[in-house]
């Protein structure tokens, strides 16, 4: 971080905004894009910062005072001391034309007022979203630092969903009178209220300031809580404690003997632990609020444990199950079955800094790591924070983006040059946030295959694998690391030694899951929410699917968020009437996938069969494709995608700029797309060598000798015939590649027509010679002759191949008109193999059900011949009993006699 400033101007600056800062003005080496908002006392613009290649947020303050220079530089001092993930970052502060500036991390998404502004929070969202505000204080708090006007408009809830505190001290820059009776709408507080500063002037924003701020007293930490306390009042209810925003009833219950109301009165259903807690943040006397922020964090996380616990034990009516959605650290509470394997990975990560769970495609490496790993190392004096990425096609350009997120300050000092130069510089920066927040941190990099199927070259891969190897290299060090991989990419490991050594080390060989595992992760989630199978043969028959499949756990959530939807309510039961009617384990994913298609029009399932072959490589997993290239593949790109992506086949990243398929269970597992990528194979490698060529092409700078010709540019004509999905970046190579042979062969045209040509003067230079020459010989005659015809025959030669020309052209209409309708000839063959396909799946449902019935009827069989046996016996010995009883009663009459 640089801190500057220069001295400020004894020329009084203009209040409002200054006619010089507009879209395109250069301020150093920030270039302004646009205003994000704008106010009496300052403008905020959005800038490019050219030297590093980032977007900030300037913030330049416009008064006539001649000190505000010197207070800028004060306040920023102040505010570089908090290194927190939950606090907004400054790098530089100046002054330009007079005017100070603070260069701030560029935050986008809304501040919490925005938020807010829909009305009332759950309990969860409240807590969840105060929690890191209160991190953050704490952090301020350590070091000596009371922020003294937190408000909803210094708190922004990123896209991301991070939570940063915004204008540590800065507010007390921004004027007002402390009586000031009236109201009056700020742009740069988007309340509408006035914030008080200045010398012998009382600091804050009205609805937010303590009892002691009001009185112009001196405040500490505990003043901040009660700013904590009001906006959680206002998060769980819409209403300030005093029931008005209105500047005398906030003075009047301020300065009040009596405590505001309790929360129990506006919101008499919120649980008793978290009305206590505010009650106790909105007490007027400092000493009877929260000693500090540590003691109140300990509170809300105590409450949302408490909360989570009551949740887990009461009945739902919520889809307990993730359908073909990856688990996170947020689902722990539902992740069932791996306890085994989270027992063994945390005793590797106790003898290692760097734990690998290898294993085959959809046995569940990431869940485990998220939500199962993870969450068992959270907590505690030293416990994990996790961060997590995965590689992508720009490893480092990742791994940058979620350390400087997570490291703040500290993070900005890492760039992709040092880090190629100093890999150990990750693991210091790492440490040293560890050892200053007095946490441990877990590094996931997540589908850790993609560094060889994405990342096009090994000087891409080399200082990504050297970075985390450096910061996790001794298990004396706060920082693990976690990899997942795919097992049939493990012999790439091993073409990096130190790779090799590691992984080794630390490897968690994760083997398909067992009846056992899978019967936890069925049942589990339905138990928790109150719910249960209708027998134990239903269990017994999904678990037999399950285990016959190549992805099994994918498919037992998908096949449980299936069922849930067909669930009897009334008996809170999964039917096995439900279970039919979804089609049973394979049923459920092809079923649910084939059903998205036939919603489309045939124009609709052309474009989502392209669209979806785009998204595997060819080596067969999943591709990050940018969301640009599918919407610019036809004006229909934008209906077909979101279909897809509202059926859940297809997941929009974090960024909402790139796209892939949810899981690789439906390149496994869905019939017709598998047969897609069989078909297409050739297409997928030709279509992978292209990206590959175009990123080197940009990548060099788009030289000319990089682009494609001949033969390699007719087999890409042939590809494009065939409407292979291509990015942008694909497009715009084999357009000049085209433009560039096109240049060629005009070139070649021109030559032999300026051939033509000159033979042409030729022949007219002989026939002026014969003129001139009159008198000459027969044979000059003879000559001048031959030139002529030789000057028919070129004309003859040229209309000759003017004519083979444009016959070739004419060819080569017709075979692409031929080739369109072999297309449209495979698609509708592809309609009729997906209709028998149909077909095929349906009757073997139909053998199934049959193959079922005959074992029933056999059991019934059994059961008529074991009844039939066992009457006979009693036949039989009802017979001998009546024998028995004439002979005894024959006996009697003889005796009688």
């Amino acid at each position: 971080m640089r801190l500057e400033v220069a001295a400020p101007s004894r020329e009084a600056a203009p209040v409002g905004p200054a006619p010089s800062l507009q879209a395109g003005v250069l301020v150093r080496s920030y270039e302004l894009v646009r205003p994000i908002a704008s106010g009496a006392v300052g403008s905020v613009f959005l800038a490019r910062d050219l030297r590093l290649g980032r977007r900030v947020a300037i913030k330049f303050l416009i008064s006539s005072d001649p000190g505000i220079g010197r207070r800028v530089l004060v306040e920023a001092q102040a505010t570089a001391r908090c290194v927190h993930e939950n606090i907004v970052v400054i790098h530089e502060v100046g002054s330009w034309q007079g005017m100070p500036f603070i260069v701030l991390e560029y935050l986008d998404g809304p501040a919490l007022s925005a938020v807010l502004r829909g009305g009332s929070l759950s309990v969860a969202r409240a807590l969840e979203l105060i929690a890191p505000v209160i991190r953050a204080l704490g952090c301020a708090h350590r070091a000596g630092i009371v922020h003294r006007d937190l408000k909803p408009d210094n708190v922004i809830v990123t896209r991301a969903g991070t939570v940063k505190v915004l204008d540590f001290g800065i507010a007390k820059l921004f004027h007002s009178d402390l009586l000031a009776e009236h109201e009056s709408v700020d742009p740069m507080t988007h309340e509408g209220y006035e914030t008080l500063s200045g010398p012998g002037r009382v600091v804050g924003t009205l609805p937010y300031m303590a009892p002691e701020q009001w009185r112009g007293q001196e405040v500490d930490a505990r003043c901040d809580l009660f700013a904590v306390g009001v906006i959680l009042f206002r998060m769980l209810t819409g209403q300030h404690p005093s029931g008005s925003f209105a500047g005398k009833v906030l003075r009047a219950a301020a300065l009040s003997p009596q405590e505001y109301p309790s929360l129990a009165r506006v919101a008499p259903t919120l649980p008793p632990a978290l009305v206590a807690l505010v009650d106790r943040c909105l007490r007027k006397a400092p000493e009877d609020r929260f000693p500090d922020a540590d003691a109140l964090l300990a509170a809300i996380e105590a409450t949302i444990d408490e909360l989570r616990s009551q949740a887990r034990s009461r009945p739902a009516e919520e889809c307990p199950y993730l359908g073909l959605s990856q688990f996170t650290a947020a689902d722990a509470g539902r992740f069932f079955g791996r306890e085994r394997e989270v027992t063994a990975a945390l005793s590797v990560l106790r003898r290692s800094a760097t734990l690998a769970v290898v294993g085959p495609s959809g046995s569940g490496k990431s869940s485990l790591v998220l939500a199962g790993i993870a969450s068992s190392l959270r907590g505690g004096l030293h416990g994990y924070d996790t961060i997590s990425l995965r590689p992508g096609r720009a490893p480092l350009a990742s791994l940058l983006e979620v350390v400087r997120r997570h490291a703040g300050a500290a993070g900005m000092a890492l760039t992709q040059e040092r880090l190629q130069r100093e890999p150990g510089a990750l693991g210091v920066v790492l440490r040293e946030v560890c050892q200053a927040r007095r946490t441990s941190l877990l590094v996931v990099i997540d589908q850790f295959e993609e560094l060889f199927t994405l990342a096009s070259s090994e000087a891409i891969r080399r200082p990504f694998i050297d970075a985390l190897l450096a910061a996790a290299d001794d298990v004396s060090s706060p920082v693990r690391l976690a990899l997942t991989l795919r097992s049939d990419f493990l012999h790439r490991v091993a073409e990096h030694p130190w790779l090799t050594e590691v992984v080794s080390e630390g490897m968690l060989l994760l083997t398909p899951p067992d009846r056992t595992t899978l019967r936890a992760a069925l049942v589990g989630p339905l138990t928790q929410v109150g719910y249960a199978l209708e027998d134990e043969a239903l269990g017994e028959e999904i678990l037999g699917e399950l285990e016959a499949s190549a992805v099994p756990l994918p498919l037992l959530q998908l096949v449980g968020t299936e069922l849930w939807s067909q669930r009897d309510r009334q008996r809170r039961q999964l039917s096995r009437e439900g279970y039919r009617e979804i089609g049973g384990v394979h049923g459920a994913l092809a079923g649910q996938a084939d059903k998205v298609l036939a919603g489309l029009s045939r124009a609709g399932r052309a474009l989502a069969r392209s669209m979806l072959l785009r998204l595997v490589t060819s080596e067969g997993t999943r591709a990050v494709v940018d969301r640009a290239d599918l919407l610019a593949m036809s004006p229909e790109s934008g209906t077909v995608l979101a279909t897809l992506v509202s059926a859940r086949l297809v997941v929009a990243q974090e960024d909402d700029e790139s796209v892939e398929l949810i899981h690789e269970a439906l390149i496994e597992q869905w019939p017709a797309l598998r047969g897609w990528i069989q078909e297409s194979r050739d297409d997928v490698a030709l279509r992978d060598r292209v990206a590959g060529a175009a990123r080197q092409w940009v990548d060099a700078g788009r030289p000319s000798g990089s682009l494609w010709s001949g033969d390699a540019l007719a087999e890409v004509r042939a590809l494009r015939t065939r409407e292979v999905a291509l990015g942008a970046r694909e497009r715009e190579f084999l357009d000049a590649s085209h433009a560039l042979a096109n240049r060629s062969a005009r070139r070649r045209r021109v030559a032999v027509t300026a051939a033509l040509v000159a033979l042409a003067l030729v022949a007219g230079t002989a026939v002026v010679g014969l003129a001139a020459v009159r008198r000459a010989e027969g044979e000059a005659r003879a000559h001048a002759a031959m030139a002529v015809d030789e000057a028919r025959r070129a004309q003859l030669a040229e209309r000759s191949l003017s004519e083979k020309i444009a016959q070739l052209e004419r060819k080569e209409r017709e075979r692409a008109q031929a080739e369109r309708e072999a297309a449209d000839s495979r698609e509708i063959a592809e309609q009729r193999r997906g209709e028998v396909e149909r077909g095929r799946v349906e009757l073997e449902a139909a053998l199934v059900e049959a193959q079922a019935a005959a074992r029933r009827a056999s059991r019934l069989a059994e059961d008529e011949r074991r009844l039939r046996e066992s009457l006979a016996d009693a036949l039989a010995r009802e017979r001998g009993r009546v024998e028995e009883l004439r002979r005894q009663r024959s006996k009697i009459e003889q005796s009688l006699r």
